[in-house]
């Protein structure tokens, strides 16, 4: 049973000036969305599975848009989990 993998894209701002000025265009970004692709040919995830997020290595303070990249990666991390979970479930009962 293959366990999914995901992939944090980090430093998406320092990465691309335009998501570095404005981080809610990170999904507009054309050369993030490059990246995406990039990474998934070199890996072999798919592109869905890699999550764009900046890092808070040098804030202080929070910020509303840092924590809505990364609370959205952790949803789809769990929603991966979740639904790798009910796929063995659904095996378990075939069996």
């Amino acid at each position: 049973v293959d366990i999914p993998q995901v992939v944090l894209l980090t430093n998406v701002d320092a990465s691309c000036q335009l998501v570095g000025k404005d981080l809610k265009k990170v999904y507009r970004s054309r050369y993030i969305k490059q990246q995406i692709e990039r990474f998934s040919q070199i890996l072999g995830i798919p592109i869905n599975r890699i999550l764009p997020v900046k890092n808070y290595s040098k804030k202080t303070s929070l910020n509303d848009d840092i924590d809505v990249l990364a609370l959205t990666a952790l949803l789809q991390i769990l929603r991966f989990a979740n639904g790798h979970l009910v796929n063995l479930k659904q095996m378990e009962y075939k069996k």
